[in-house]
């Protein structure tokens, strides 16, 4: 039998990390790991090294089109 450590993350933490990594393409797992526990401490939530990277795996494709969005949003102004 295998226990559950932690609940399911909220929708809003994929769309964070999909959002931080489309803003900064450069970090790895574990700087943006860092970043969201840091930003989201006081709501006490948090996410692991592993979490992020099969999020950033599973939306590679949602990653790029809003990382190309926000170029086109900074070339507009």
């Amino acid at each position: 039998m295998i226990k559950i450590r932690s609940r399911k993350k909220p929708a809003w933490a994929v769309v964070e990390i999909i959002r931080l990594k489309a803003l900064m393409p450069q970090l790895g797992c574990r700087s943006l790991t860092d970043i969201f526990n840091r930003r989201f401490a006081q709501q006490r939530i948090s996410v692991s090294k592993s979490w992020v990277a099969y999020t950033l795996k599973q939306h590679r494709r949602a990653i790029m089109l809003t990382a190309k969005d926000k170029a086109k949003a900074t070339l507009r102004r």
